[in-house]
């Protein structure tokens, strides 16, 4: 009996992933067909900001590490970068939110400016991308996969398509939260900007910032 509940439960999970994954990639293509549509300025910044509050939270299976791309957990360098993907472009020395194109035999990408109506491109090194988190991670599960308080990180300042350094002074306490971010400011004291209101989407962050050279990425 133990034996056959057991099976039913494993099957019944192997179901609801495949239901999930294609909620998923129904999502995602509604957000591509969105994206490369025509449309204002204003629209571009509120289906951002709510591809980023409906990003899929990792639930993988227990006894499981999350993989790279959940929260914190970054992508390892040596890895290409797939094309369709969304990454912090080191750009005219701006990290810009883009999106990869293609990728040559040398490894060099083609990117382009998801913000730019003529969808300009940029030819650029695997070393100045920053491929995004895919995956929500859940504070109560994976709390590790989290970036911490106080962590330097770059974050996708509110209203615009640029990553700027910031700190994380509030982590996410359940799934359905915000990072609380204060970004860089030299006209402040402490050297950045008090945190913006709670209720601001700050799930794209880019990377911590102690792993890369903020000046600009690795030659």
């Amino acid at each position: 009996m133990y034996t056959n509940a057991k099976k039913a439960c494993e099957e019944e999970e192997q179901l609801l992933r495949k239901l999930l994954s294609k909620i998923d990639e129904i999502h995602n293509m509604q957000y591509q067909m969105r994206r490369t549509s025509q449309m204002r300025r204003g629209a571009l910044m509120q289906l951002l900001m709510y591809h980023a509050r409906t990003m899929r939270l990792w639930i993988g299976p227990l006894d499981t590490h999350p993989p790279a791309l959940v929260g914190a957990i970054g992508y390892p360098d040596s890895l290409p970068i797939k094309v369709g993907s969304e990454v912090a472009a080191f750009i005219s020395d701006i990290w810009m939110l883009a999106e990869v194109v293609s990728v040559n035999a040398s490894g060099v990408y083609e990117v382009k400016d998801v913000d730019d109506e003529q969808k300009a491109k940029y030819t650029v090194r695997r070393s100045r991308l920053i491929p995004l988190p895919l995956w929500r991670a859940d504070p109560l599960r994976d709390g590790h996969a989290l970036f911490p308080v106080n962590a330097i990180v770059l974050a996708l300042y509110p209203q615009t398509t640029c990553f700027y350094k910031g700190v994380v002074e509030r982590v996410p306490e359940k799934a359905s939260d915000d990072y609380l971010v204060a970004f860089e400011d030299s006209s402040f004291a402490q050297g950045f900007s008090p945190p913006l209101p709670p209720g601001i989407a700050f799930r794209r962050i880019a990377v911590n910032v102690s792993k890369i050279i903020y000046d600009g990425p690795r030659s």
